[in-house]
């Protein structure tokens, strides 16, 4: 007698836990469904992942106010050249830390950038395939007495592979910046600037040096002069 009613119970408790299972089950197709347009809650998440991964970053900046400014301040300026030239000097430095080679990197800025991405990957191999550059626009223009900057954002995606995992894809902004001597006079001695010793290629920390600090050559007025009538590379990073 009591072996039956144990038996009833366990019975009972195996199909109240199977209505239970059948109930959440229902309910979380439901709930995958009205939230990613289908019923398997996996395959609705994974969905989202990849259309996120798919997607690009996001760049904002004032180009329609800033460009009109820019335009009117240097009308010369080719700000579509410029843009091109920030998207090649992205895809040098992506070459180089995949090379683990700064030779063909003709600015100290990439150079220090590339070698700050190699000690951070510590002798492990990476690469970069299919680049993609999604958009590029101008960030930001400003000016002082002593230069004018630019600020170019890039969105950007790649397959990347890092050491024996396995490749991914990535969805990235990169900034490169450029700057304009109006005065170097007034620039001070603190400013780096994207600049090379023409004699031994160390960088020069401001056009007010007539003499580098790292050969003790001193620097020709007409480099300078040229640098002073040039957008110069300043600065790059990710973000």
């Amino acid at each position: 007698m009591i072996h039956d009613i144990l038996l009833i119970i366990c019975i009972l408790l195996f199909s109240s836990v199977i209505v239970i299972f059948f109930i959440i089950r229902n309910k979380l197709r439901e709930i995958s469904y009205e939230a990613f347009g289908t019923k398997n809650l996996i395959k609705g998440i994974r969905q989202t992942s990849l259309e996120a991964i798919s997607e690009p970053k996001s760049i904002m900046g004032m180009e329609k106010l800033d460009l009109p400014k820019l335009r009117e301040d240097f009308k010369e300026l080719n700000i579509n050249e410029l843009k091109r030239d920030a998207e090649q000097k992205i895809i040098n430095c992506l070459n180089a830390i995949e090379t683990k080679n700064t030779d063909n990197l003709k600015e100290e800025v990439l150079k220090v950038y590339v070698n700050s991405r190699l000690e951070d990957l510590k002798d492990k191999n990476v690469s970069y395939d299919s680049i993609k550059i999604h958009n590029t626009i101008l960030n930001r223009y400003e000016r002082n007495d002593a230069i004018a900057t630019l600020k170019i954002h890039s969105a950007i995606e790649y397959i990347y592979t890092y050491g024996k995992k396995s490749p991914r894809k990535v969805q990235t902004r990169f900034e490169v910046e450029y700057i304009y001597v109006l005065d170097a006079e007034k620039l001070g001695y603190k400013t780096i600037l994207g600049l090379n010793c023409p004699n031994c290629g160390g960088p020069i920390r401001s056009l007010s040096d007539d003499i580098c600090t790292y050969c003790g050559s001193g620097i020709i007025n007409s480099f300078k002069d040229i640098a002073k009538k040039a957008w110069i590379l300043n600065n790059i990073k990710e973000f």
